[in-house]
């Protein structure tokens, strides 16, 4: 039994061994992969930003329009319900 766990010991220790002695390589083409994700999404973004129109803010009307546009529809309604009773 001792000779086994000695074997499974130091097979783990092998691997342990292996596996730190490629980390620095493995972390170095985690980052490099990282970078090139972020400039793919950046130029994607410019892409996107480029193709789409310029939207522009629609113009504020000023109080004297809002009332005016008020006026109007009044008006309307009031020519609208004049006609409804003249048919009658």
């Amino acid at each position: 039994m001792g000779l086994i766990e000695f074997l499974l010991l130091a097979t783990v220790a092998y691997l342990v061994w292996r596996i730190s002695d490629q980390l620095p390589d493995l972390l170095f083409r985690i980052s490099e992969i990282q970078r090139d994700v972020a400039d793919i999404r950046k130029r994607l973004i410019d892409v996107e930003a480029s193709a789409k129109p310029a939207r522009k803010k629609p113009a504020k009307k000023s109080a004297a329009a809002i009332k005016g546009a008020a006026n109007k529809s009044a008006a309307k309604a009031k020519d609208a319900t004049d006609a409804d009773k003249t048919t009658d």
